[in-house]
């Protein structure tokens, strides 16, 4: 999932010349560990992988999430540091697309967010959720009337002072969900010509009952000797409402 965004990172340093005193130390500190500073409006707990489903919210009909994406989905590939997702804290709405007159499902996914996002207790995961939280990383969602297919698009402060910038789809980035089965897209991250797929898999239904695949995705990380994972967990958020209020303020406004 963080392909994508690097890669438009990449593409916005080149464009921006963004070599501050600041971007370098992020850096240095994105190399270390997770940020569990007081000044930050996230703590990071360490989770068993094998119980993330206690500590991730599923998208379900509380939580307003469409039926195609509720529960909680593994990014099933070896490359990535982030794991588990679900879209418990996008506030879909139903529009109409201005060129086709299509229906469309639209939201935004705050990633750095609690309750959505499982990382990899490692350095990768470290420097992983650092990008995603020093930019205040969003997705935006369009999915087609039945969700069979979404595009997905960037959306993020590549500075804290810089305005945020949203990278549509190009030539350059072309981010899609492609529904394979009732229970599995497939994401499909097309960068310079170069397509890139994995398997984007539900493990715990809208009810939060765990599926069948629940065992492969815990085989999977034991064969990568995987066994914790970091969470991010909003200090101040006295409500269970999601986006919490460490997200505010949003990119949008539905």
């Amino acid at each position: 999932m963080m392909n994508a965004f690097l890669s438009s990172c990449l593409l916005l340093n080149v464009l921006f010349a963004c070599k501050s005193t600041e971007v370098k130390q992020a850096e240095e500190i994105s190399s270390v560990s997770f940020d569990d500073s007081p000044d930050s409006p996230y703590e990071f707990r360490k989770v068993p992988h094998a119980e993330i489903d206690k500590y991730l919210v599923p998208g379900s009909d509380a939580t307003k999430t469409p039926e195609a994406l509720q529960g909680i989905f593994w990014l099933d590939s070896d490359s990535l540091a982030d794991v588990a997702i679900t879209f418990a804290n996008v506030k879909f709405r139903e529009t109409k697309d201005k060129k086709t007159n299509a229906i469309v499902h639209e939201g935004y996914l705050a990633v750095f967010d609690e309750g959505v996002w499982s990382w990899d207790d490692s350095k990768k995961g470290s420097q992983a959720y650092f990008g995603v939280g020093f930019s205040k990383l969003y997705y935006h969602l369009r999915f087609n009337e039945d969700f069979s297919l979404g595009v997905i698009t960037p959306n993020f402060s590549p500075l804290p002072r810089l305005p945020r910038v949203e990278i549509p789809p190009s030539f350059l980035v072309e981010v899609l969900m492609r529904k394979a089965t009732e229970d599995e897209y497939t994401r499909e991250t097309i960068i310079l010509g170069k397509q890139i797929n994995y398997r984007f898999r539900r493990i715990v239904d809208g009810k939060g009952n765990r599926l069948p695949v629940y065992d492969e995705y815990l085989s999977a990380l034991k064969r990568r000797g995987l066994v914790h994972a970091r969470v991010p967990k909003c200090r101040n958020n006295a409500e269970s409402a999601l986006p919490t209020s460490c997200a505010y303020p949003l990119p949008y406004k539905f």
